[in-house]
């Protein structure tokens, strides 16, 4: 066999032990950014955890957002990473919040430049906060419907001089200061003789709640919006905060 014979098919070995280290290394970087996604995942999700308020407790799973998160890391930054908190519990309201936190620096102290997310309260749950807000304005709530667009509640008042049972449609509207307005839309009047639909007065049937007291102060309130089983708070931080206990212990007020 000639050396011209022979340097072709040294050529095409070479060119194949190279194809092969090349898919090895590939196939090693495809698993270590797999490894380091689940790595990061979990211990964002046990920071948060630990950063949580005694008097708050949730089920939290995270998961990262970056097209390589392997890059990332290398440099102490992950770009997103999107969190899911399930049975979070805040006195007695127990929810669930969808969250994206961008631009995360995951050196000690951990920050998050912004978070923005949705808080949802389950039908139980708005049942008893419209319940509370009914009682402390002096209506005597019964009962929560979902209707289309809104919601529909009973409540018993005085009217004419007889006490009967009204049903109340109304909407949920964002307040400034972190308020909800609970805004009445139409009422019906039933009972005791009684049977016709009423011109509401807005400021006499609406409510008010402040939700930002169920919220850390570093949240501010971005919307509200009913779905089929409850409601749908949305929130974001003011500015970049730091995940450790502090940032979230003390709750909001309505200003």
């Amino acid at each position: 066999m000639t050396d011209a014979s022979r340097s072709p098919r040294r050529g095409r070995r070479r060119i194949v032990a190279l194809v092969i280290v090349l898919a090895v290394v590939a196939a090693l970087l495809v698993a270590a950014e797999l490894v380091v996604r689940q790595v990061v995942g979990n211990v964002a999700a046990t920071e948060i955890e630990r950063a949580l308020p005694s008097a708050v407790s949730a089920e939290v799973t995270a998961s990262t957002t970056g097209s390589c998160v392997l890059c990332e890391v290398v440099v102490g930054s992950v770009s997103g990473l999107e969190v899911r908190g399930e049975q979070v519990t805040v006195g007695d309201l127990t929810g669930t919040v969808d969250a994206l936190a961008e631009q995360l620096t995951i050196r000690e102290p951990i920050t998050i430049g912004a978070l923005n997310g949705t808080v949802h309260l389950g039908a139980e749950e708005l049942d008893r906060m419209l319940r509370e807000v009914a009682t402390n304005a002096g209506i005597p709530y019964t009962g929560l419907e979902f209707v289309d667009g809104g919601i529909a509640y009973t409540a018993e008042i005085t009217a004419f001089g007889v006490t009967t049972s009204a049903r109340i449609t109304a909407n949920l509207e964002i307040r400034s200061g972190g308020r909800v307005q609970i805004v009445a839309t139409e009422m019906e009047l039933g009972g005791a003789g009684l049977s016709y639909d009423a011109v509401l007065d807005p400021s006499r049937f609406s409510l008010e709640f402040c939700a930002a007291e169920y919220l850390p102060e570093v949240f501010q309130l971005t919307g509200v919006e009913l779905s089929p089983d409850g409601v749908n708070i949305g929130v974001r931080t003011t500015g970049p905060v730091t995940a450790e206990e502090a940032t979230f212990a003390a709750l909001g007020s309505c200003k």
